[in-house]
């Protein structure tokens, strides 16, 4: 059994701080993770203004637009962190949620363009992604079966992979649904399968790559206590450790399926008077 590919979603966990997202990065880079993952958002192109003007209290300011602008990384920020990837030998990508922000991360050559759950509907996203001609990363955590038909024939090849997710955070147990990894692997044998979790629990990306999922993604955080929208719904380090210890035990502990007797079995079988 190969391990799959695992993506340590960063995404917002950066709290807009370039040395939070540095840290992060680092410490993704020293377990062994194939990627870490941003999400790139132009604030006022991506959400309704009358959601924006909403009152929300955070250290960031006492309205919506003050959160969502003050967890964005902005171009220098984006430069340091591409330069540190590349010191910690790690792979990055990201989620655009606007065409703008597809433009903006063309300059990096990325090996993928992940679309996040919510953005599987925006037409003029999905089109300004289809013509970068990057290899695509989408989850389904937002869209009804015939959203997700859609995704695989408008993208055809180009789409690397599509992963099983559920919309909410922290999801509850009982909408994990990992069952759904198998049936998205039966309706498309053409692509390849994983899973996206939104949940603090690390049991399901350990349950979802046994299931055959081929690309594992979680979100990390250094403080589930912080402030910001997805702490509490993300891996902290203890628990991101455990993932990717437990993941090689997997590969290693898979075996080939033949039902032969290991030679220390055999040993151990011999020092009986009926061997």
């Amino acid at each position: 059994m190969n391990r799959p590919l695992v993506v340590a979603e960063i995404g917002l966990n950066h709290n807009g701080m370039v040395w939070i997202a540095k840290t992060m990065v680092s410490m993704a880079a020293s377990l062994g993770v194939d990627f870490v993952k941003f999400q790139k958002r132009t604030v006022d192109a991506c959400y309704k203004d009358t959601y924006l003007k909403q009152r929300r209290i955070s250290k960031w300011g006492s309205l919506v637009r003050d959160e969502k602008a003050g967890l964005e990384l902005d171009a220098k920020a984006y430069e340091i962190l591409a330069r540190h990837c590349e010191i910690e030998h790690v792979g990055w990508f990201a989620s655009p949620y606007t065409p703008q922000d597809v433009e903006f991360l063309r300059q990096y050559q990325l090996p993928f363009l992940k679309i996040a759950s919510q953005c599987a509907s925006s037409v003029e996203l999905l089109r300004a992604i289809k013509a970068t001609g990057t290899p695509v990363v989408a989850s389904t955590g937002a869209c009804t079966e015939k959203e997700v038909a859609n995704l695989v024939t408008f993208f055809g090849d180009q789409l690397a992979y599509l992963l099983h997710c559920t919309l909410t955070y922290p999801t509850a147990d009982r909408d994990v649904n990992l069952r759904a990894i198998p049936t998205l692997m039966a309706a498309y044998p053409q692509v390849r399968i994983g899973f996206s979790s939104h949940s603090e629990k690390i049991i399901y990306p350990v349950a979802a790559s046994v299931l055959g999922a081929q690309m594992i993604e979680f979100h990390i955080t250094l403080d589930r206590n912080w402030d910001g929208p997805d702490h509490a719904s993300s891996i902290g380090p203890v628990g991101f450790e455990r993932i990717m210890a437990h993941l090689k035990s997997l590969e290693d502990g898979y075996g080939n399926g033949a039902i032969v007797p290991h030679a220390g079995a055999l040993q151990k079988a011999s020092n009986y008077s009926w061997r």
